[in-house]
């Protein structure tokens, strides 16, 4: 910045940038202001964000705002403009998508999990050794849907055999969350070993 245009003979100065009290997703950079091949007043940025492994359930409107400020002294009638846009980012619960060369073992480890279980929520991967092609899309967990209302979310970490830490691991948008509403997605990963004996209509 600044980037100038021509707008019969008035210089205008662009800028965009990330609206007042919105955020970027954790992580993500937003690049220099470029110049758009499709016309030469076009000035665009580009959001670059990689989910890390611990965003899962995430889900925000990040917005911005384009702003044109005139410069010049041949700009005489003309008013400086703005428009803002939104765009909602969301990550799937329970999805993971596979980057290049990485085997069940090594994304197993970015979950806390063992290669077996990971291995058993993934019908379509025939062989544990078979190499997944990157970007392919895998579950790393079941997607539960709260039936009541108010439930704790300490209820529902214990009858699946969870910590609520693992829990929150799983499901960015609950961190800080005790109580779930009805019908709240979840990914959980449940653990026979230590999970309730029976469900909560036995």
């Amino acid at each position: 910045l600044p980037y100038f245009h021509s707008l019969g003979g008035c210089q205008s100065q662009v800028s965009l940038e990330v609206a007042s009290g919105s955020m970027l997703p954790p992580g993500a950079s937003l690049s220099s202001l470029l110049v758009a091949s499709w016309g030469c007043t076009g000035r665009y940025k580009t959001l670059r964000w990689t989910p890390s492994p611990k965003v899962g359930g995430y889900s925000s409107l990040s917005c911005f705002v384009a702003k044109k400020l005139l410069s010049s002294s041949n700009c005489a009638g003309l008013v400086p403009s703005s428009s803002e846009r939104c765009i909602l980012v969301t990550v799937l619960p329970c999805v993971y998508s596979v980057g290049r060369d990485q085997q069940l073992q090594e994304i197993a480890a970015l979950f806390n999990m063992d290669w077996i279980l990971l291995w058993s929520l993934n019908a379509k991967v025939f062989h544990p050794d078979y190499l997944v092609y990157s970007q392919q899309n895998i579950s790393v967990g079941h997607v539960y849907r709260s039936e009541l209302a108010d439930v704790g979310l300490d209820v529902v970490a214990a009858r699946f055999g969870m910590t609520l830490s693992q829990v929150v691991e799983m499901n960015f948008n609950l961190a800080g969350a005790a109580f779930l509403p009805k019908g709240q997605r979840m990914c959980v990963v449940p653990n026979s070993c230590k999970g309730m004996k029976q469900t909560i209509y036995s």
